[in-house]
């Protein structure tokens, strides 16, 4: 006999109806409380193990800086600043640190094709309109000449408001139409050393 009061060869032979009732209501008596209990415990070390990791990462987490705001009249002064310079091109410096600058561009007038080998840009239209040429070469009429290089073989679109262009590294790139002006957010960032 077992200790449910049953014959242990119970288990390979089908149960009755009062054979499987007996057992069963034998099981929820004697250890359902015990079960129920262990279930409860685990729950409870379960929460304390989940407390004690939170409350552990909170306090090793370090403390970090704010981000940083720019305010549009801050970025409008470098920018005027610039284009009273340069009419035609002006830049308001945003940031600059090791791997990465952030600038707001006007351009008044098409530009010679220019390429960055070691870093890509992202150029978010939000003024105006023009065609940017990308891709291709970038041709110099004369080696001696100061004339703008221009791309040959390059495809051309006509960006406007609201437009996102990234231009991967060592592609060349410039507006060669400019309708009345053309304002970008540059992002660029290193993608090499």
């Amino acid at each position: 006999m077992s200790s449910l009061g049953t014959k242990t060869s119970v288990s390979s032979k089908k149960l009755g109806y009062s054979e499987s009732h007996f057992l069963f209501s034998d099981i929820a008596k004697s250890n359902y409380s015990f079960i129920d209990s262990e279930w409860c415990m685990r729950k409870i070390l379960l929460a304390i193990s989940l407390l004690c990791g939170t409350v552990m990462v909170l306090m090793a987490q370090e403390s970090m800086p704010p981000a940083v705001y720019y305010e549009a009249g801050e970025i409008g002064e470098d920018l005027d600043l610039s284009l009273s310079q340069r009419p035609n091109f002006g830049v308001g410096r945003i940031n600059a640190a090791d791997g990465y600058a952030i600038n707001m561009i006007r351009r008044a007038a098409p530009a010679g094709a220019i390429i960055h080998p070691n870093s890509a840009e992202i150029h978010y239209i939000v003024e105006g309109t023009g065609v940017l040429t990308t891709g291709g070469i970038s041709v110099k009429p004369d080696e001696n000449d100061s004339a703008p290089a221009n791309i040959e073989g390059g495809y051309s679109k006509r960006v406007s408001v609201g437009d996102l262009v990234f231009i991967p590294a060592g592609t060349p790139h410039q507006y060669t139409s400019v309708e009345d002006v053309v304002g970008y957010l540059e992002i660029r960032f290193k993608t090499s050393q």
